[in-house]
């Protein structure tokens, strides 16, 4: 995921529009599951992957992304540097 467009697509551009035809689709409970999984735990493996492949954060810091708002603290080196 070093290429910026890519983590775009699989960060953003493909789970929402998913969420919303869930949330137009299905049950309303299925849908708030769905986005706090998003929120908290597939934003902070992708997040986390990137920061890893780009040499940001090792292995042993992922927990990092999930306490707090570690997305914050690497907000450039995630979504504006490539």
């Amino acid at each position: 995921m070093k290429n910026l467009f890519a983590y775009y697509l699989v960060a953003f551009i493909i789970p929402i529009p998913l969420l919303f035809l869930v949330m137009k689709t299905q049950s309303a409970n299925l849908a708030v599951s769905l986005f706090f999984f998003y929120v908290f735990i597939y934003r902070g493996i992708t997040d986390s992957l990137r920061l890893i492949q780009k040499g940001t954060i090792r292995n042993k810091d992922i927990w990092k992304m999930f306490v707090g708002f570690g997305h914050i603290t690497w907000f450039k080196e995630l979504y504006l540097e490539v």
